[in-house]
């Protein structure tokens, strides 16, 4: 019965969890051991039945490989759970954050659209470069080396 139980826990973490999309890592040896364990456990439906070695040791090594995995990555996965309060839940601050700002504070042409802003991104990236091509070198001081003195040899 734990095998079942185990085999469908990891099975909802990586299929329909809140967390599935971002489990890139171990997925492949959560696989390896639903895999595993499916082929054990289905062979017979009878929970009575004694494990061989050989099936028991199959099951520990996949399950090793998997926990080594998922461990690993969420060792390195930015994850920050953060729950709502009132009505300051991250998606509602993300889509309606002027909405905790009285109405006569923000003007209505102050908000932009996803559109606007990308516009004023692109328009602010070409100006920047713009920028960056007519200014001139800066010209070498007496306190720096030619570029080609760290090229000569000693």
């Amino acid at each position: 019965i734990k095998i079942f139980m185990a085999e469908a826990a990891v099975e909802a973490l990586v299929t329909s969890s809140l967390y599935a999309p971002y489990l890139r890592t171990s997925y492949t040896s959560a696989q390896e051991f639903l895999a595993t364990s499916k082929e054990h456990t289905s062979k017979q439906h009878d929970e009575a039945r004694i494990v061989s070695q050989y099936e028991f040791y199959a099951l520990k090594q996949a399950y090793g490989n998997y926990k080594i995995a998922l461990m690993a990555e969420l060792g390195a996965l930015g994850c920050y759970f953060v729950t709502q309060k009132g009505g300051f839940d991250t998606v509602s601050l993300l889509s309606f954050g002027e909405n905790l700002f009285p109405s006569d504070l923000i003007h209505p042409e102050a908000v932009l659209t996803t559109d606007e802003a990308i516009a004023i991104l692109g328009i602010s990236r070409s100006v920047i470069t713009a920028m960056l091509n007519v200014l001139p070198v800066a010209p070498l001081t007496t306190g720096s080396a030619p570029a080609t003195a760290s090229l000569a040899a000693p």
